[in-house]
């Protein structure tokens, strides 16, 4: 926590300063946080609702501190490329990165975002350094409902930090074969020029999605024939 210079609190008293909000407030919102969000539906293009949850402006403020001064100061690994600022990243970087081989697999994380689930959360403010009272209190304010909430500030940040144990093993997996590798989101990429060894290590990058506590959704786990010509089938 030292190093990454980032705010320290053990008790209510603590963050209340730090913060520059009332107790009172920060208590109803680390306590009651389901009642300070709004659901919003929104179609998804291939059919189905996305739920959307919009938190109030008070504990849109919160979040926006908690981003600002804790999770931003923690690096993603070098393979995710959304939610990051810089000319590395980005939709387009990632589809560049890709563009020069011949086949590609891609593979798509089911309800990504719910899927982060409260424990996981205070795991990633455990592991930073807080204690279990400043850990349980960023997390009650991070999460709605015991899951990362699609629509808060901190989530997209959140899920990056989450996934940096399954992007190391992912990298690891890859670098040894010469598989290029990068996750956007909930959506992952490998490519390579080597067909038959891309083919093989499905089943492999499956298991380590798997054991890492994520859903693969097989209706979007796509193998294409020639990666930049878009050619593909499911898998």
């Amino acid at each position: 926590m030292d190093s990454l210079e980032l705010p320290c609190f053990d008790t209510m008293n603590e963050f209340v300063k730090i913060t520059g909000l009332s107790s009172k407030l920060l208590y109803c919102l680390s306590n009651n946080t389901s009642h300070y969000y709004k659901q919003k539906d929104i179609p998804k293009k291939r059919g189905g609702i996305r739920k959307i949850y919009i938190p109030s402006y008070t504990l849109h403020v919160v979040q926006h501190w908690i981003l600002t001064n804790i999770l931003n100061k923690i690096s993603p690994s070098n393979q995710a490329m959304a939610f990051r600022q810089g000319g590395y990243f980005g939709n387009k970087m990632n589809a560049l990165y890709h563009a020069h081989t011949l086949y590609g697999l891609s593979i798509d994380l089911k309800d990504f975002f719910p899927s982060i689930d409260s424990k996981k959360v205070y795991s990633v403010f455990s592991r930073i350094g807080y204690n279990p009272f400043a850990a349980t209190i960023l997390t009650n304010l991070c999460t709605f409902e015991g899951k990362l909430p699609q629509g808060s500030a901190c989530s997209p940040a959140i899920s990056n930090i989450v996934c940096i144990g399954l992007d190391k093993r992912l990298i690891g997996l890859c670098e040894k074969k010469g598989i290029r590798f990068t996750r956007y989101a909930d959506d992952m990429y490998f490519s390579c020029d080597d067909k038959a060894l891309l083919l093989k290590k499905i089943s492999v990058i499956k298991k380590i999605i798997n054991s890492e506590g994520f859903i693969i959704n097989n209706k979007k786990v796509h193998f294409s024939y020639a990666f930049k010509q878009k050619k593909d089938y499911r898998c």
